[in-house]
């Protein structure tokens, strides 16, 4: 049901966003999910179980990561909050 809702007009400008604004937010959230550090992040899509980022590693291999949220998001204006909500995570995983 869910999926019938989501926006991807919305969605394709919420990753345009992140991309060009959040990167460092990426970042982090990309460095606690796998423990490891990246030259760059990108991020590709969303759907409503997780978003698929684009990372290029300090040794410039490259990884696809796909990072679950934490609970499906309803539609695609619950990316945010749920981005900042693993963002803060990210934060304290790293202190």
């Amino acid at each position: 049901m869910a999926q019938k809702s989501f926006d991807s007009k919305f969605a394709r400008y919420a990753v345009d966003h992140v991309n060009a604004d959040h990167a460092d937010a990426m970042m982090i959230i990309c460095k606690a999910h796998k423990n490891q550090d990246y030259k760059s992040v990108t991020l590709l899509d969303y759907d409503i179980e997780k978003m698929q980022i684009h990372a290029v590693d300090c040794s410039n291999a490259i990884q696809n990561i796909d990072i679950p949220f934490v609970r499906p998001l309803e539609n695609a204006r619950d990316f945010r909050p749920m981005l900042i909500e693993i963002l803060n995570t990210a934060k304290e995983t790293l202190k």
